[in-house]
């Protein structure tokens, strides 16, 4: 996302845990999350037990959240709940669309 470059991992439960614990992140926080983002340490986190599709989606939640963050927007509630309408979808896109662009000429 604009010159930050950041790492996607896929987590088993008590490596997800312990790095949301490590952002002073609520036990209750900690059991509902599934994915989180790590600004300082530009790494987008996703559980390891969830399924394929439900990570990409999380993924491209995540790095929504990295392009509003480095277009300097503030995070809100509203912002989280735009992301939330918008990522499932734009996964979905993602998913179905074939690109089938020839650039040659």
């Amino acid at each position: 996302m604009g010159n930050r470059q950041y790492q996607i991992v896929s987590l088993n439960e008590k490596e997800f845990n312990a790095r949301l614990e490590a952002l002073e992140v609520s036990l209750s926080d900690i059991r509902q999350a599934k994915s989180f983002i790590d600004y300082d340490e530009q790494v987008i986190c996703v559980r390891k037990s969830l399924k394929a599709d439900h990570k990409q989606e999380l993924v491209l939640h995540e790095l929504l959240h990295a392009c509003l963050e480095d277009a300097g927007i503030e995070q809100s509630d509203a912002t989280e709940a735009f992301i939330r309408v918008l990522s499932p979808r734009l996964s979905s896109l993602v998913s179905e669309i074939k690109f089938d662009l020839d650039i040659s000429e």
